[in-house]
C-alpha cells in the first residue's frame, strides 16, 4: 500500500503534467515549439521580477536565435511559436520583451525584433 506522501507526491505529479500546454510542431518540421521553452529563465526579466536577466535566460535567447535559423521560414516559425507561448503568461511586460535580445545579445544584430505584437508573416520590415 502506497503511503500518503507517495500518493500525494504522484497526484501532483499527474496535476503538473495536465496543466502543462501541449506544443504543437511549428509549420517548419525542423522546428518545435518546445524549443522556446528554452526561453523560460527569462521570465524573471520579462515580468520586471529581475532588474537584469539570468545568464541561463541569455543561453536562451541564444539558442533562440540559433534555433530560429537563417530562412524565413523558420524565422516565421520560431516566432508563432514564441507567440503562443507567451499567451500563457500574462504579466509579460512588452518593453522588456522588445529589450531582451539586445541585453542578452549585445548587439543590435540579430535576425528579428522579438515583440509581443510582432507580425509573423512579415518579420523582415
Amino acid at each position: 500500500m502506497a503511503s500518503i506522501g507517495t500518493t500525494t507526491a504522484t497526484l501532483a505529479c499527474f496535476l503538473l503534467l495536465l496543466s502543462t500546454p501541449f506544443t504543437p510542431y511549428a509549420e517548419d518540421p525542423s522546428i518545435n515549439c518546445s524549443d522556446v521553452e528554452i526561453l523560460v529563465p527569462c521570465l524573471g526579466y520579462v515580468t520586471g521580477k529581475a532588474k537584469a536577466p539570468a545568464s541561463s535566460c541569455c543561453l536562451g535567447v541564444q539558442h533562440f536565435y540559433t534555433t530560429a535559423g537563417s530562412t524565413a521560414e523558420s524565422h516565421t516559425s520560431v516566432c508563432e511559436c514564441f507567440k503562443e507561448e507567451a499567451k500563457g503568461h500574462r504579466d509579460l511586460k512588452p518593453e522588456r520583451v522588445s529589450k531582451l535580445p539586445s541585453v542578452c545579445l549585445h548587439t543590435k544584430k540579430y535576425p528579428f525584433k522579438l515583440s509581443l505584437d510582432m507580425d509573423c508573416s512579415d518579420l523582415h520590415q
